[in-house]
């Protein structure tokens, strides 16, 4: 036999604003398959009451107020429930990704990892299916793109999806994401936006109630990319362009970037193109630098290549390449090569040097 002080929801009582004619607990128990309910009075705005004797694995308890409305009919209004005993579920909620960073957070690219698990559900098919079955639910929240916060009036929105459990144990949630994990949506399934910044966040709640069990968030970050400034690919140079920059966004916490321009058979980093963040920075960053080294590596006339990469937790920390133009290669006279087709619009950016210049009377070379 177990007695359950039932004093926090007499509490609650004293913060509604229709407290008035009369004020009870009802409590609640299954016992030997019947329903058994006592009605607990209580007077006035706080203290403690005694419940009846629990001969059950757990009891329910339903604060409940009498009033008069404005028609002067009586009504009945359940402020607060609660349930006590054995079988009470208990939850927790694990989340990871390839960041290792201590704030859950991934990329808008990236699957993760989403462990619930669930204890002390009641196997008894009479106790109440909130003693017995759990369901997690998955919202989102978008953030501001300046701010980098959730919009202050947002309260979330829920996807219609959920996961029902039933039984006590670990589950690895998944959206059937290839190789297991959830993907971010931040409700872009229809069309998906690389660049969009939010949160999810993952509730387990006893069935039949809005009682949460444990709640956590995973941090959405958007992809970087780079834009190589300065350079027209459709231009054959006399010179190395002089105003030449990069402008890298979106850049993710811990991860470096770099600008590197193909020399013969070897790349060269460009070092005044190349940064780092640290692991706390949080919000995405946007920086633009200029490429001062270019005209110290590009001696000889030719077709050379920069690309922008960029380094983060993911990948398996290989470079990752960043790209937002149009690229293409082309011969000295302005025609493509047929044994060498224009590679990857999205890829490389070409800069073509032509340093011969033909003079009336005579050949000569600019160095």
């Amino acid at each position: 036999m177990k007695t359950i002080l039932a004093g926090a929801l007499f509490a609650a009582v004293s913060m509604h604003p229709l407290f008035a004619d009369e004020d009870f607990i009802l409590q609640e128990a299954v016992i030997d398959g019947n329903t058994v309910t006592y009605k607990i009075p209580v007077s006035g705005d706080e203290g403690e009451v005694v419940s009846q004797p629990v001969d059950a694995d757990s009891s329910i308890f339903r604060l409940i107020t009498v009033y008069t409305d404005g028609d002067g009919q009586v009504q009945t209004l359940q402020l607060d429930t609660k349930t006590v005993g054995t079988f009470v579920p208990s939850a927790s909620i694990t989340l990871s990704s390839k960041d290792p960073y201590g704030t859950p957070r991934t990329r808008f690219d990236q699957p993760y990892g989403v462990k619930v698990t669930v204890s002390n559900l009641s196997t008894n098919a009479a106790d109440p299916i909130e003693a017995r079955e759990v369901k997690v639910y998955r919202s989102y929240k978008l953030y501001d793109p300046t701010t980098f916060a959730a919009y202050p009036d947002d309260a979330g929105k829920t996807y219609s999806e959920s996961f029902t459990f039933t039984a006590d144990g670990s589950y690895n949630l998944s959206d059937g994401t290839e190789g297991g994990g959830m993907s971010p949506r931040l409700d872009a399934l229809e069309n998906p936006d690389s660049y969009m910044m939010g949160e999810e966040t993952y509730t387990v709640v006893a069935s039949g109630t809005d009682k949460v069990l444990a709640s956590a968030t995973m941090i959405i970050w958007p992809l970087a990319t780079a834009e190589i400034i300065g350079v027209d690919q459709t231009q054959t140079y006399t010179q190395v362009p002089t105003e030449t920059s990069v402008k890298y966004h979106n850049l993710y916490p811990g991860s470096q970037a770099y600008v590197q321009v193909r020399i013969g058979d070897e790349d060269k980093i460009i070092n005044a193109s190349a940064l780092s963040y640290s692991s706390a920075v949080k919000e995405p960053q946007t920086q633009q630098l200029p490429l001062t080294e270019l005209d110290q590596l590009v001696t000889e006339d030719g077709v050379y290549i920069l690309k922008a990469f960029t380094i983060t937790p993911f990948n398996e920390g290989a470079p990752e390449q960043l790209s937002i133009v149009d690229l293409t290669v082309k011969n000295a006279d302005g025609t493509e090569d047929p044994a060498n087709p224009t590679e990857d619009p999205e890829e490389e950016v070409p800069v073509t040097i032509k340093r011969t210049i033909k003079v009336n009377g005579g050949l000569s070379t600019m160095e």
